[in-house]
């Protein structure tokens, strides 16, 4: 069996994540005063003045997932492992191990960032560098989270489950300093 039809047998399907209740869950997560009507007026075609009834907004929830879930499905064809990246806030001395290094990754290095945290004087943004399969994703909670439209369609974020060993492939320093 080739590497591609045995990373297909391990991927779940999308009836098996209920993607009804995924687009519910992102709905529920947009913030609809960032302009999220007007993007989702856009996507759906619809004039400036048109409504935007119940029912187009969950079929243009619907058919999110599904475009995320099918994205992140074929990321994963291939070799059957996808390469990620995370960038935290830590002191100038710091090592990957010991600690697990985070569930909020993303596919794209440039699209890395330190969004929260303790940041003291003389911190510094690390890059981290890991390979993923299939089965360490949270399904759920990365096809929610690369629906909402304030992200766009180049979100690349990848959520991993919380208790699956995670090893640092790959580490490097990056220019930012917390301010001292």
């Amino acid at each position: 069996m080739n590497a591609t039809i045995e990373t297909l047998a391990v991927l779940p399907k999308l009836a098996a994540l209920k993607p009804k209740l995924m687009a519910r869950n992102a709905v529920k997560n947009l913030d609809m005063s960032s302009g999220d009507p007007d993007t989702v007026r856009y996507d759906l075609g619809l004039h400036d003045d048109a409504v935007l009834t119940p029912w187009l907004f969950r079929k243009w929830s619907l058919d999110k997932v599904e475009d995320a879930y099918y994205a992140l499905r074929a990321q994963f064809s291939g070799k059957g492992v996808l390469t990620v990246w995370r960038v935290i806030t830590a002191p100038a001395d710091w090592t990957p191990g010991g600690r697990h290094p985070g569930i909020y990754w993303s596919t794209k290095s440039h699209k890395s960032e330190a969004y929260w945290g303790e940041f003291k004087p003389g911190d510094l943004h690390w890059r981290m560098q890991a390979t993923v399969t299939p089965q360490m994703v949270d399904w759920e909670g990365t096809i929610v989270a690369n629906c909402a439209p304030v992200h766009g369609d180049d979100e690349g974020e990848i959520r991993l489950l919380g208790d699956v060993p995670v090893g640092v492939e790959h580490f490097e320093q990056l220019t930012f300093r917390a301010a001292t």
